[in-house]
């Protein structure tokens, strides 16, 4: 396996060849990937066969995608933050350790929550006389760890002077600011589910209000905007600095995705006046992330993982423009599309986009092995259409929850393939950036 140079988009900052522990959270995060694709494929194969005594879908699914929200994404963008915002300041981490502890606790917590969620779901547990929702308390913690993340982000970027507007080192840091400021936000959704429970309140409208306040603000505002701050200085030529489009994309975007959250609860539970501001959220928040796309896919250099994050991106920010209308947003209820819309942010967009920041970075990461399980990721997007109104209905069958179930299994042999490389030793060790091997592998 040979090593290409340097990625001439990134600049080093003179902390980041002190994060030998990279590696580690890389192969930790993605170990936590191929277990919720396992589950994943269980969950899939279980529509066709049935799952095995004592398992439930709706606890499978909870695991499954909590492991992907805190243990995939999570800790992996915390240790890409880290590693690169010496490249964004201009100086070294002041408290590495601090960022190391964060990640592996958030690592560890995620696979507590992954277990209790597969084994007890929602449901309130005995403990010590009281009943006590164990895999939501385990939550709850991770969410502590996040304030931990965002208390050092702030500790380590305190007393900066203010960068070039125009520069991408300048761009990532408001991004990350950004996109740290809307995880507290989002972080309000889940503890106002929880106190709706311990309240009592069943109606359904609060109750969806509150899920999609997590969820979207944290998928769109923590998610997509932190992997877009890891591409201005991974992906991005040097050459071509950020549009003013950018900012005000960024601007858009940070106004609109705290409003848009009420555009995925159906739509008659919604009041209308509520209705139309969380639609104008929704197309402030379309149009400034497919501004920020576009700049990025103009100046980014021509790495097709990376190329194709940003046009699954892409599509994700047109379909948050056209649902601010109520009639689509109707359109996309009947037809059943959400599920393709989250697999298409969640593994097209910022799977894709987290893996080719991995591979910039040095990560073992072969390239056959990577173009594999981006074609395995393709396959799975398009093993969903069959199960939405998009197909034509003479032409469904039991054939289409089949191909899903193998399409999810083959996703789960290529994140494997990936996985394997990370948790052999390695005589190297973990490549620094700007130096050999930072762009990736290629056989």
């Amino acid at each position: 396996m040979a090593t290409s140079g340097a990625a001439p988009g990134l600049t080093p900052g003179p902390g980041l060849p002190a994060l030998p522990w990279l590696r580690h959270a890389w192969t930790a995060s993605l170990g936590c990937f191929v277990l919720a694709a396992a589950t994943g494929v269980l969950f899939r194969f279980g529509l066709v066969w049935g799952l095995p005594p004592g398992l439930a879908f709706a606890r499978l699914r909870h695991a499954h995608s909590h492991l992907m929200y805190l243990g995939w994404v999570t800790p992996w963008l915390f240790a890409l933050v880290a590693a690169l915002l010496p490249s964004a300041t201009g100086r070294p981490l002041r408290r590495p350790g601090m960022a190391r502890a964060i990640v592996g606790a958030t690592v560890a917590m995620a696979l507590l929550a992954y277990g209790l969620f597969a084994a007890f779901g929602y449901e309130a547990v005995p403990l010590g006389g009281a009943r006590v929702p164990l895999a939501a308390a385990a939550s709850g913690l991770s969410m502590v760890l996040w304030y931990a993340f965002i208390a050092w982000h702030r500790g380590e970027t305190a007393g900066l002077p203010r960068p070039a507007p125009s520069s991408g080192a300048a761009m990532a840091r408001r991004l990350w600011a950004t996109a740290l400021a809307l995880m507290v936000v989002a972080s309000l959704g889940a503890w106002g589910r929880a106190a709706l429970g311990a309240a009592g309140v069943t109606d359904p409208f609060w109750q969806d209000a509150a899920v999609h306040l997590f969820l979207d603000v944290f998928s769109d505002g923590w998610m997509v905007l932190a992997l877009l701050g890891v591409g201005q200085l991974l992906h991005s030529r040097r050459d071509a600095p950020p549009s003013p489009w950018a900012r005000w994309g960024l601007a858009l975007a940070a106004a609109g995705i705290p409003l848009a959250f009420l555009v995925g609860v159906p739509l008659w539970r919604v009041p209308a006046p509520a209705r139309m501001v969380a639609g104008a959220g929704s197309l402030a928040a379309g149009v400034g992330l497919l501004l920020l796309t576009a700049d990025l896919w103009r100046r980014s250099r021509p790495d097709p993982i990376w190329r194709l994050a940003l046009a699954a991106l892409g599509i994700k920010a047109v379909a948050s423009a056209v649902i601010a209308w109520p009639g689509a947003a109707i359109w996309v209820e009947r037809w059943g599309l959400r599920i393709l819309y989250l697999h298409l942010l969640l593994l097209g967009g910022v799977t894709l986009g987290l893996v080719a920041a991995a591979a910039a970075l040095g990560m073992p990461l072969p390239a056959r092995r990577t173009r594999r399980f981006a074609a395995a990721v393709a396959l799975v997007l398009a093993s969903l259409v069959p199960l939405t109104g998009l197909w034509p209905g003479p032409l469904r069958g039991p054939w289409g929850l089949h191909g899903a179930a193998w399409a999810a299994l083959a996703a789960w042999v290529a994140a494997m393939g990936l996985w394997l490389p990370g948790v052999s030793p390695s005589p190297t060790g973990v490549p620094r950036a700007g130096g050999p091997g930072a762009c990736g592998s290629s056989t």
